[in-house]
Parts: C-alpha cells; structure tokens; sequence
C-alpha cells in the first residue's frame, strides 16, 4: 500500500515533469528563450510563461492516480512529441501553431513533402529521446491500486495552478503590466501577424490546444457560413463611410505587370558576396532609377493563407481571415481587385492551379487568361516568365499581367550554376537562399528586358513585392552569430518584403525607410495606374502620400477585424 503511494507519487512528478520540460524545449527551439531573465524585470511575463506551460503538465498527470494502468503515460508522451514537433514545423516556417483550419489545409501541400522536411532538424529527436528514458522508467514502476486522496490531491494543486495563471491573465497579480486577458482579446478582435505571433510565444502548445483550437473549430463549424449573424459596429462602419466612396475613374493611364516574388525579402537586395558581387544586381540597380518607388519595411501580413494571403492582399487591399484561409474557404465570394480595370488581364503562376484554389481566385481577381504548369507540381522561374513571355497580349491596348514566381520557395534548390562565392561558416539554409534570389534577379531582368524591347516599359507601371517573408524570429536568431560576424544586415526579430514600383507615371524617386504594410501596396498600385478614387481604396494608405503615411485612419488591428467580417459575409456582394 505504501509502494503504490510513493510509486503512484513518483510516476506523476517524472510525467508532469516531461511534459513541462517538453513545452519548455519546444519554445526554446522555436523562440530562443526560456524567459528566464524576466523574473526580475518582468514578473507577470515570468509567472505567466511557466505557469502556463506548468498546468496543463500537472493536469495531464493527474490522472495517474485513477488507474493501475500505467503504459497510458507513454502512448500520450508519444502523441504530445508528434504534437510538438507538427507545431515546430510549423513555427520554424510560419511562426504560428496549427489549428483545425491548417490541418484541413494540408492537401494544398501535395507534391511540396521537400518544403517540409527542410524545417525538420535534430532538435526533434530530443522530444523523442525523452520519452524513451520516461518509457523505461515506466517499465520499472509498478503500481497495483488507484489512489483517490492523492488525485484529490493533484486536482487541488491544479485548481490553484488555474487561479493563479487567471490572476496573473487578468492582472490582478501585477497590475502595473498589462494582463494577458487584453492580449488574448487581441487575438479574438483582430489577428494581425505581429499580434498572432505574440500570443504564440506567450501561449503553451498543451494550454494552447483546448483554447485556440477549440475557438478555431468553432470558428470553422459555425461563423464560416453564418453570413446573417455577422454585425458591424458603430466605429467600424464609420471607418467604412471613409474608405469606400462612390465609383470614380475606371480608365488606367498605364499598363500594369505585377512580380510577385515568392518569400522575398528585403535585406537580400543590396548584399554582397565576398567577391563584392551584388546577391540580386538588377533590383539593386533598380531601386536607384528616377521613377522608382522603394519601400524597404513592407511587414508581412499573411497569416494561415501564406502565399495565398499575399496574393488577396496585392490583388485586393483586403487582410486574411481569422482563421483558415480566404482564397480555400471564400473562393466563390466578390473581392474588388485591380484586373477587372483592364479588358485584357493574364495571371501566369509557377505553381499548379489546384495549390491555393488559384483557379477560383482568378475569377475574383478578374484575369481572364489564365496559364499554370501542365502535368507538373510547379515550374522554375526561367520557365514562368519565358510562359508569361510567349503569352504577352500582342495589342496596343493597356494589359495587366501578373507573374508569380516559385524558386526562392522553402527549401531553396538553387538552379543551374552561380558564381557568387560566401564564406565558409555562412548557415546553408542563407547560402542557399541567396542564391536562388540571384537566380530569380536574373529571371526578373531577363523578362523587364523583354518589355523593354518591345516598347512597353516607358509607358507601363511594374510593381516588384513579395507574397511574403520566409524567415520567422527562429531562423533569423539562428543567423544572428553569421551575420553579426560579418556585419550582414540580416534582422534578428522580423524581416520584411520590398515593395518597388517602377512606373511612367512616377517622376521622382522615392525611398521609404519606415515600416509600412502589406495593405499599403494595393492603394499604392491604384495611384500609380491613376485610379486611386476607385471606390474601394483598401485598408492600407497611398505610400506616396506621407501625410496619410503618418496619420492612419485605422489601425491594423482594426484592419483585420473589419476584413475577417468583410469577407465572411460577402460584403462586396452586396
């Protein structure tokens, strides 16, 4: 009887203990800390990061007193590794957990098994390791009755652990910080990537999955199709009266062509090698042109959608949905969008046309031609713009055209030979995106050369961005010693997408070094086709207005809450 007490003791110290050194590890490797410090000049951030983490662990393990069974232990310990190490797969590439909504994407992934497997590294295996020591300490326990006093027990240091992680949520333990309870009503009001990515690092992957997934399967289950029950506010529909005005010019001034580089981002565009060659010598040369716009600091606003949030906000000034992805779950729905200016729109992708419902989107972004890889997953950026090439309207009349492009796509396989040369210790997964973004330059100049020869470049506005950034904090703290090292001006929090605009109707250059959005682009291209009164104008600001740069009529947050409703209602429709 003593035996099983102490053993009964024993086996849920080792298994709460596991799973909270789990949870520990998995925001070590993904994060790059244990909030260690903040202990001292952050308690509620300490207590909150722990306790978190801590009480689903004591929870979980709890249960042990209810059973003589004890092989259970091992099977969850398994499940939770697969769990964590989905999440860190995940994080790595998107700097977000899964939900339900991602999950039911995962078809989108077929023939990309590569693109995974690149985010999987070593450090898994150690979440694996720990369950075979826990497992063989299993085998040595033996337990032949249940213990109810000791779940009482366990139940009561649960009940405090959630006290006190409420306490702590709502402020009321340090009250001079803000509680965790306003982050969370973030999240629910408007999801923006910075506010998301917060939460996650904030969150527990174990308290994170009855929270968030359950709010994201209710989400799906429920507000998806309950177009009648959504509402607007007093403000928001204020800040509709604002940006949605009566239908103005509908003539564009220029032709449009839209490059819309997969994972660009912003820091590769003026490095060197060690030879001194430029990384991506057309664009470097590009952004010093007199009719150019250069916005260095475009943050990235895709969420769950990833390329395919890019692509809606580029098209359509519209931010991603709360959950899930608009272009998989609203295809069928109205979107303004730029294409439907030009009686002659071609969307050329390197991509097949079932990877981000891309066949549906294009109807909504009004290209009526249409050309993707036959009997391929995807193609190479020669192979994209030599197809955008051969099917360039042969008319005097304006066009809009856009490319969008795949090579610098995780994980990176570099086409052809390069002759850039880096140092030695440089982190393979930088080596081998660089080169594949001077690949992509050539393809870039190579096809603006085209335009230029047949006299179209003069009189056409060509928009360069990203879909896009690829390297989350994770990456990019993994860089940091590299780039320290050799003075690489690569970001160690966040990393941003370029957005140039070479256009006719532009007279001066134009540099902006602040930090701007995604949303920006879309009102920012219908100034430069010269129809910014255009009745929907976009979340976003004109770029080339510093007034409205610096004097936004609504915050992001607002932004997202506002398109989330927009879109699952149809409003455009209406």
């Amino acid at each position: 009887m003593e035996n099983d007490r102490k053993y009964s003791i024993i086996l849920f110290m080792v298994f709460a203990s596991t799973l909270f050194i789990k949870c520990i590890l998995l925001h070590y490797i993904s994060f790059g800390y244990i909030a260690v410090r903040s202990l001292w000049n952050e308690p509620q951030e300490f207590f909150s990061f722990y306790i978190i983490k801590l009480l689903p662990a004591v929870g979980i393990a709890s249960l042990v007193f209810l059973t003589k069974r004890k092989w259970w232990t091992v099977v969850v310990s398994l499940l939770v590794d697969i769990w964590i190490v989905a999440n860190a797969i995940y994080v790595r590439s998107y700097g977000l957990f899964l939900t339900l909504d991602v999950i039911a994407m995962a078809g989108n992934l077929s023939g990309f098994t590569s693109s995974i497997l690149a985010y999987v590294n070593w450090k898994v295996l150690i979440f694996f390791g720990i369950t075979m020591m826990f497992a063989i300490f299993v085998w040595k326990i033996h337990i032949t009755k249940r213990n109810y006093h000791l779940f009482l027990c366990a139940f009561l240091l649960t009940g405090a652990l959630v006290l006190l992680e409420k306490l702590t949520y709502t402020g009321k333990v340090f009250p001079t910080h803000e509680p965790r309870l306003v982050q969370i009503q973030k999240i629910a009001t408007g999801k923006s990537s910075a506010s998301m990515s917060h939460y996650v690092e904030s969150s527990s992957i174990l308290h994170y999955f009855p929270t968030i997934f359950i709010y994201d399967a209710y989400h799906t289950a429920y507000l998806k199709d309950a177009t009648q029950s959504i509402s607007f506010t007093e403000r928001e529909q204020e800040i509709l009266q604002t940006i949605i005005r009566d239908e103005g010019t509908d003539t564009p001034t220029s032709s449009l062509y839209i490059l819309l580089v997969e994972s660009l981002e912003n820091w590769a565009i003026g490095l060197q090698d060690t030879n001194g060659m430029p990384v991506m010598p057309f664009l470097a040369s590009l952004i010093k042109e007199q009719n150019v716009l250069y916005a260095k600091q475009i943050r990235s606003q895709a969420l769950y959608g990833n390329s395919g949030d890019g692509q809606m906000l580029v098209n359509t000034g519209m931010l991603p949905v709360q959950s899930g992805a608009a272009c998989m779950l609203y295809g069928k729905h109205t979107f303004p969008n730029i294409g439907h200016f030009y009686n002659n729109t071609l969307n050329v992708n390197a991509a097949s046309n079932n990877v981000w419902n891309q066949y549906d989107m294009n109807h909504c972004y009004a290209y009526n031609h249409y050309v993707f890889p036959q009997g391929k997953i995807e193609i190479n950026d020669a192979e994209v713009f030599n197809l955008a090439k051969q099917n360039l309207p042969q008319s005097d009349e304006k066009i809009c055209v856009q490319v969008i492009t795949i090579s610098t796509h995780v994980p990176f396989h570099p086409i052809g030979s390069c002759s850039l040369q880096f140092e030695a210790d440089m982190p393979e997964t930088m080596q081998r995106y660089l080169v594949c973004a001077h690949y992509t330059d050539s393809c870039i100049a190579d096809f603006v050369a085209t335009l230029q020869k047949q006299n179209v470049y003069e009189n056409a506005s060509i928009v360069i961005t990203g879909d896009h950034t690829i390297f989350k904090k994770s990456l990019l703290q993994e860089f940091q010693p590299f780039a320290q090292k050799y003075h690489y001006p690569v970001p160690d929090e966040e990393s941003f997408c370029p957005l140039i605009i070479v256009s006719s109707n532009l007279s001066d250059r134009v540099e902006i070094n602040e930090m701007c959005y995604q949303m920006d682009i879309f009102p920012t291209i219908l100034h430069c086709i010269g129809v910014d009164d255009y009745y929907w104008k976009g979340f976003g600001v004109n770029l080339l207005d510093s007034t409205a740069r610096k004097n936004r009529l609504i915050s992001e947050e607002e932004a997202f809450t506002l398109s989330d409703k927009m879109i699952r209602s149809n409003y455009f429709a209406k």
